[in-house]
């Protein structure tokens, strides 16, 4: 289970339970077992069609940015903030 997975796990588990959302309803909602919401939480691995399909739901994107990009790099200063807790 690589970091990274387990990051965007976090995200979709934070942004699931803002919405207030059960993983049964989530799991409702878009059709995927609950079975494979768990494993994306939990960073294991999930295809991505799968990914796309939850982050729809929970009213997110997932897009793919160069890395050097100020896109990019607004997204990481967020990510360190927030996992800072600030």
């Amino acid at each position: 289970m690589s970091e990274a997975a387990q990051r965007i796990g976090l995200l979709f588990r934070v942004r699931r339970k803002q919405l207030g959302l059960t993983q049964a309803q989530h799991s409702d909602m878009t059709g995927i077992s609950r079975t494979h919401i768990i494993a994306l939480e939990a960073g294991r691995a999930v295809t991505l069609a799968m990914a796309l399909e939850l982050a729809l739901e929970l009213e997110r994107e997932i897009v793919a940015v160069p890395r050097d990009s100020a896109e990019a790099n607004q997204a990481r200063a967020v990510r360190n903030a927030w996992a800072h807790g600030r």
